[in-house]
């Protein structure tokens, strides 16, 4: 509503034209069917990149057809009804009759980076290699099947001295560190005790891993990077406040965010701080890298493009909720759990919005992804799974209550295996095809450390300091 008043004339104005330089052009929506249900879980945002879909090589995927109206969640007739966002039938024109009005937008109030000179602040201190610690005592490797029908291969089981953090993997190695400040390097494969390390302080989230490196945020804001071959530290660097975001290693640069807001870029090589650039609010969320772009999500709910060279943050993006949960990249896509109920997708190279899966309630796990498919668990405990290029469901199942701590994809032909952490102690396999579980193994109550991939086995660290590797 206006008025013939001066003010709302010249608002309207200036209105219209940011929106003219600023918004791109809503994709006209198709008009509502009666044949179509009242929400859609899968919806296309405005935007240009709406329009730019093209066929995927993963052949896969079409031969993963999506659930019939009767296996979906909340159809009838049903056992248990549960009210989930459904989408349109396949077959059917997508129509959905809420638009989520999501726009990529430059960040006017945005500071501009600050150089940083190693003079006034803090120089990077050498972190003096630390003395053997007694090694944790380790239950021998062994196999079990602890329900014959469902027949279950625990690859190893080892027990530490304290419960770890998160985890962080890759084909090779599995690092992580513990509330007493020690850092340990596994072998995946057998349960081995590679090294372990102590940095004087606790850690939360997950290391970054790199051919040479393991670099560690910790509680009190100090950074530290270490030998990845033998553990002996390299340097280490404080900031201002506690490091609850794994830090991430692209190129030479190793970029940190803190609780206090700020983003700082260090050396690679030496930990010599290059750029620091503040943010909104406390970065929690782990940081992604793809090539020189730094995505970077606050507890505001604002997810920023950074480059890792110069800090220059080159968009940014607000979504309706906090984010403390890690993103995840996949092709040229950008994967945001929010807290407001939706996962969404945005261009890495400019942050323009694709699509948003509505989800029941808030995303309470980190998005997995794995041969161009996304999965998450919401907070009324299903499992959706989606293409992570168009958004369209492809499964969704109620799998644990609302603690899930987190979700694996295992990449086969395709990832046909979601392996969920309940968040009750119990990590169960779900067959995405047949959508029956495969197996569940009992791991002790409350986990709260996220399964991961690594070796060919899925990992999962318990609260009572075990870690265990299964054979999915």
């Amino acid at each position: 509503v206006t008025r013939d008043e001066p003010k709302a004339v010249v608002a309207l104005g200036a209105a219209r034209l940011t929106a003219l330089r600023l918004v791109p052009a809503p994709v006209p929506a198709a008009a509502p069917s009666a044949a179509a249900p009242a929400t859609a879980s899968a919806e296309v945002l405005p935007g240009p990149a709406a329009a730019a879909a093209t066929a995927r090589p993963d052949a896969w995927l079409d031969h993963l057809p999506p659930p019939r109206q009767e296996q979906r969640l909340g159809a009838e007739p049903a056992a248990e009804r549960v009210a989930v966002a459904t989408a349109a039938p396949p077959s059917a024109p997508a129509s959905p009759l809420v638009q989520i009005p999501l726009h990529a937008r430059p960040i006017a109030a945005m500071p501009a980076p600050v150089a940083i000179a190693p003079a006034p602040l803090a120089a990077p201190t050498p972190v003096a290699p630390q003395p053997p610690l007694a090694p944790p005592r380790m239950a021998p490797p062994k196999q079990t099947v602890a329900d014959p029908s469902l027949a279950v291969n625990i690859a190893w089981r080892v027990t530490l001295p304290q419960a770890p953090s998160q985890l962080a993997a890759d084909l090779d190695a599995l690092a992580f560190g513990d509330r007493d400040g020690v850092v340990r390097c596994v072998d995946p494969r057998s349960g081995d005790l590679r090294w372990q390390t102590s940095v004087g302080s606790a850690v939360w989230a997950a290391p970054a891993l790199a051919d040479d490196l393991v670099v560690v945020g910790m509680l009190d804001g100090r950074v530290a990077a270490l030998d990845r071959a033998t553990g002996a530290g390299r340097w280490s660097f404080a900031t201002a406040a506690a490091l609850a975001s794994s830090p991430v290693i692209t190129g030479a640069t190793v970029v940190v965010a803190n609780d206090a807001g700020r983003v700082v870029g260090l050396d690679r090589v030496t930990g010599v701080p290059r750029w620091e650039l503040p943010v909104d609010a406390a970065v929690r969320s782990d940081l992604r890298a793809a090539g020189r772009i730094v995505v970077v999500a606050t507890v505001s709910g604002q997810v920023l493009g950074v480059d890792a060279e110069t800090g220059i943050c080159g968009w940014g993006y607000r979504t309706g909720g906090s984010i403390t949960d890690s993103i995840a990249l996949v092709d040229d896509r950008v994967l945001v759990a929010c807290r407001d109920g939706i996962v969404y997708a945005l261009r890495i190279h400019d942050g323009v919005a694709v699509y948003g899966v509505q989800c029941v309630g808030p995303c309470i796990t980190p998005v997995a992804t794995a041969s161009g498919v996304l999965a998450v668990v919401d907070e009324a405990g299903v499992l959706r799974v989606h293409r992570a290029d168009s958004g369209q469901v492809l499964v969704e199942m109620r799998v644990a209550g609302a603690q899930a701590a987190g979700v694996v994809l295992v990449p086969t032909a395709g990832p046909t295996l979601a392996v969920v952490e309940t968040g009750a102690g119990n990590l169960v396999a779900y067959d995405l095809a047949t959508r029956t579980t495969k197996f569940s193994v009992a791991t002790g109550d409350g986990n709260r450390s996220r399964p991961v991939l690594s070796g060919g086995l899925v990992v999962v660290a318990t609260t009572f300091g075990q870690l265990y590797a299964i054979v999915p």
